[in-house]
């Protein structure tokens, strides 16, 4: 993240990284959820830096689940080569 990037979504992305903590999800990093802003930000074709806060208010637990879960179906490694899936449940 770019020292730019970090001053104009860093409260944003605490008070979200907050709520997600708040319903229990306390394993989220403000890294994962940032990984998980660009992506969507790049397949909803946002471009504005306005547009693209605004959308990362709007994520939900399940959105991000959502993605996370596409990740560990197209990622290469077999399940028996990843270690920890705890951060799943």
């Amino acid at each position: 993240m770019k020292w730019w990037e970090k001053w104009y979504f860093g409260k944003s992305l605490r008070q979200k990284l907050s709520e997600f903590h708040g319903a229990g999800y306390e394993h989220v990093t403000i890294a994962e959820l940032w990984e998980y802003c660009q992506w969507l930000w790049s397949k909803k074709k946002v471009q504005k830096k306005s547009d693209q806060r605004q959308l990362l208010q709007q994520v939900t637990p399940y959105d991000f689940f959502d993605y996370q879960q596409i990740q560990i179906r197209t990622h290469q490694e077999s399940l028996q080569e990843m270690e920890d899936f705890s951060d799943l449940f």
